[in-house]
This record gives structure tokens, sequence and C-alpha cells, in this order.
């Protein structure tokens, strides 16, 4: 789940959009539905025999996809992720090669994309990106973007900083 309002905005309205459509189309919409009393997906369309699992995806991770491949895989004849419009060839890479290692049919997984900005909100340079990188690998996991990193470094400095008298 994105940690920033701006991400949770746009995660909220990517599936609405999703659950809109399959619900059109006569399928049955659960949202944060329990597979086999696992972490939950976003969203299971169910119609018929079709068990369609929807993950509205803003950071583009193997690790993270295939994850989420291993906990509802195999209870879904399909995956769809969503995905902003800037990350779906990484998206297709990542499913590529999972679809290669569980040895899937070419369309168990498929991907929508949306043109949405989900960039940092400033522009910084990639020697200045590095450097929020590896601040960030020091601390933990910060979210969707760079503004994520910025905004948890002035927090930090602000609460420990020594005031000077």
């Amino acid at each position: 789940m994105p940690l920033t309002p701006h991400g949770k905005n746009i995660h909220q309205s990517l599936l609405n959009k999703a659950a809109r459509h399959f619900s059109k189309k006569g399928y049955t919409i659960i949202k944060e539905a329990r597979i086999s009393g696992r972490n939950r997906i976003d969203l299971l369309a169910i119609k018929d025999s079709e068990r369609i699992g929807i993950e509205c995806q803003l950071t583009i991770s193997y690790g993270i996809i295939k994850q989420k491949f291993r906990d509802y895989g195999s209870d879904l004849t399909r995956m769809l992720f969503l995905v902003p419009l800037s990350r779906e060839a990484k998206m297709k890479n990542v499913l590529n090669i999972i679809s290669k290692e569980e040895k899937l049919s070419k369309n168990f997984f498929d991907i929508w994309t949306e043109n949405i900005d989900v960039g940092t909100s400033i522009r910084i340079s990639k020697k200045t990106k590095a450097r929020l990188d590896e601040w960030a690998r020091k601390t933990g996991p910060f979210g969707e973007s760079y503004d994520d990193v910025i905004r948890r470094l002035v927090h930090y400095y602000l609460n420990h900083r020594k005031v000077k008298k």
C-alpha cells in the first residue's frame, strides 16, 4: 500500500476504475480479498470459474511481484497489474521473467496502464538521487518517491539536530 497521500489517491483511483470495469462485465468484486488465509489482494474479480486477482503496483520490484504471485497465483486464473504508464516496460520485464521461471501461460499475467505521474515533485540530480538511495537503504523502505525520502530526512533532521544556545 502506498505511503504518501498522493500515492494512496492514485492507488484508490486505479482500483475503483478496475472494480467498475469488471463489475459492468458481470464479475463479483471483492476488495482486499483474503486468498487461502494469506495476505490480502487489492481486488478479486469472480465470474463463474474465473478468478482474476488485481493488484495496483506503483512501485515495480521483482521481489514484490514474485511474492504476490507466490501468495495468490495458485488460486487465480489470471493476475492483472495496474501500473503507471511510465513503469510499464519494467513491469513487462518482471512478469516475463516470472512467467518463464514458473512456466506460466502467456495470458496468465496482464498489465493495465494509466498515464499518471508518480515521480518526485521536485527536480533532483542523479548524484542527489544516489545519496537519497543510500540514506534510504540505511533507514529502511521509504515508500513511493524521493519526496518520501526527503520528508523523512527533514523529519529526522528536525527531531535529531542539536539546538545551539
